[in-house]
């Protein structure tokens, strides 16, 4: 663990915060929908907001380049964004770590440039995200997830998670796609580091490659005559067990059935 922490330059190890319970914090996100249906429910959901309401677009993406993030904050009715943000991971995180950060950056750029008891809502694709945004923080990425929890609840409006499903022509969804991907290749986000669990992946890769696995034991060679042998001992045991059962069957009689005609 400390070879990897040096490898990736030291991680926050996860704080002992207790579980969390919201309004649908133990709800499906998908709400067992198809995603086809559930992108023409999220359209007819979008178009009756409100103007004055805020709906943050996040996401997460892997390439060759690395992990990044995106999100745009959305004014309903307008085209153009009222914000928008992207930034790169780490070589040590994960997927998830980006879906959590794009997560959280965009809601935090929201509530700054909300007003005061301005309603805003989260939407991503990342079910998994979904579930410790709206519920208990997982340990990877932990510092993200309660950072959003902190904010939503001193917030002066009301904060939603929704599901948007991806890559279904949802415009949102698809400008913070595009960003996650320019994030690839963008300045790295200085606050977001190594996460615990991703760490214990880079101790294990280390450790595959410093101590790898003992090569497995030969088996002997056998030559024809002794596997021949072994053959011969086994017919001749499996022969001498079948005259022993007859032996044994002949010599004890079995009254079951006189026993029962009296």
């Amino acid at each position: 663990m400390q070879l990897a922490a040096r490898e990736c330059g030291g991680f926050t190890r996860p704080l002992l915060a207790g579980p969390r319970y919201t309004n649908g914090s133990r709800t499906d996100p998908t709400g067992h929908r198809s995603k086809a249906a559930a992108a023409k429910e999220f359209g007819q959901w979008y178009s009756g907001l409100p103007p004055w309401e805020l709906v943050v677009f996040s996401d997460g993406s892997q390439g060759k380049e690395g992990l990044g993030y995106g999100y745009v904050v959305m004014q309903p009715g307008q085209e153009r964004p009222l914000a928008s943000g992207k930034g790169k991971l780490d070589d040590c995180s994960v997927v998830f770590d980006a879906e959590a950060l794009g997560a959280w950056r965009g809601t935090e750029r929201a509530l700054q440039v909300a007003s005061p008891g301005t309603n805003v809502t989260l939407c991503a694709d990342n079910t998994a995200a979904i579930w410790c945004l709206r519920g208990t923080a997982s340990e990877t990425s932990q510092w993200a997830f309660l950072a959003f929890h902190k904010a939503v609840s001193e917030w002066s409006g009301n904060v939603q998670v929704k599901w948007s499903p991806g890559h279904l022509g949802i415009r949102g969804n698809e400008l913070a796609d595009g960003l996650a991907k320019e994030g690839q290749k963008s300045a790295p986000d200085l606050e977001s580091g190594p996460t615990y669990p991703s760490g214990s992946q880079s101790r294990d890769r280390i450790q595959t490659q410093t101590n790898p696995p003992a090569p497995l034991a030969q088996e002997p060679e056998w030559t024809l005559a002794e596997i021949q042998g072994m053959e011969a001992q086994v017919r001749h045991s499996a022969a001498s067990c079948r005259a022993g059962n007859t032996i044994a069957a002949s010599a004890t009689p079995f009254s079951g059935h006189s026993d029962r005609a009296r």
